[in-house]
């Protein structure tokens, strides 16, 4: 089901090297604050292997916690 699909992509996604992290949302990967840094000079503003790990720990257990709650929920 969705929640095994969910679980395979966030194994996938951990183990995949990322440099540059880009998101759908400016505000999922710091954009403004990145671009601020790029028109200041630092041509490695962009570069961010940290904070898709950080993002990616934090969707990871948000998605948990939320199939904890609806698994209570159906009791």
């Amino acid at each position: 089901g969705i929640t095994s699909d969910f679980e395979r992509s966030f194994a996938l996604l951990n183990h995949l090297p990322c440099d540059i992290f880009l998101a759908s949302h400016g505000s999922f990967f710091h954009f403004v604050k990145k671009q601020e840094g790029l028109l200041r000079g630092d041509a490695n503003a962009f570069i961010d292997p940290d904070g898709y790990k950080t993002y990616l720990r934090e969707s990871e257990h948000e998605f948990r916690n939320k199939v904890a709650q609806q698994k209570t929920t159906q009791k």
